[in-house]
C-alpha cells in the first residue's frame, strides 16, 4: 500500500493525485502505466468538475 496527496488546482480547474512510489520498483513501474493511462482518459470529478492529473512521486 502506499500513500498519496490530492492537490485542487482551481485557477487550472485540475485535482492532482499524487501517489507515493513504492518499496518495489517493479511496482513503480507497473503503477507509473497506469496512472499514465488514467491521466491520458481525461477523468473529471463528479462533483467539481475538475480534470483529474495523476502523478507518482
Amino acid at each position: 500500500m502506499s500513500s498519496g496527496d490530492i492537490e485542487p488546482d482551481d485557477a487550472a480547474q485540475t485535482l492532482t493525485i499524487k501517489i507515493h512510489r513504492m518499496v518495489n520498483p517493479a511496482h513503480d513501474t507497473a503503477i507509473a502505466s497506469l496512472l499514465e493511462e488514467l491521466t491520458r482518459l481525461a477523468f473529471c470529478h463528479p462533483e467539481s468538475g475538475a480534470r483529474m492529473i495523476y502523478k507518482l512521486v
